[in-house]
């Protein structure tokens, strides 16, 4: 819930939020879309064999490049992506499995976030305050690769 996220980042927590995965280029998901979320949407990377989609019919395949998984919500205000096709998790009965989406791109970010943040606290003097979140949401911005059109993805 986007107060959920507010009151985080209030308190100086950093969220990450999967973007949804309806294949939208208007628009992405609630709570992503909140201002004080950091928006994350899938990628599929070269390697991968082919990955079907089948709650957006849409299919992703071998390319030269990495790319936005097709069914990304990927509008404008989309903050970053990380990768989010064939990655190993946990399933409903304690067994690991392949899965795709933003749910699954969401925790490299947040996993990214934190490796910042144990970086920072490590090598700070100890009269430096800690970043705050938008710090390191643009930092996560500014310092990510374009694989698609220039400017943020």
């Amino acid at each position: 819930d986007v107060d959920d996220i507010n009151d985080a980042y209030n308190q100086n927590i950093f969220v990450s939020v999967a973007s949804g995965n309806d294949g939208s280029t208007t628009g992405i998901s609630r709570p992503a879309c909140a201002s004080n979320a950091t928006s994350v949407g899938a990628t599929y990377k070269t390697s991968y064999p082919s990955v079907f989609w089948p709650r957006v019919r849409c299919g992703d395949s071998p390319a030269n490049t990495t790319t936005v998984a097709c069914s990304t919500n990927k509008a404008k205000i989309l903050d970053l992506v990380a990768p989010g096709a064939l990655i190993n998790s946990t399933s409903i009965n304690g067994k690991y499995e392949e899965q795709g989406g933003t749910s699954m791109a969401a925790p490299h970010v947040s996993g990214t976030a934190a490796l910042m943040y144990q970086q920072f606290s490590c090598s700070k003097p100890h009269n430096i305050a800690t970043p705050l979140p938008s710090t390191i949401k643009a930092l996560l911005i500014h310092t990510a690769g374009d694989i698609n059109s220039t400017g943020p993805d």
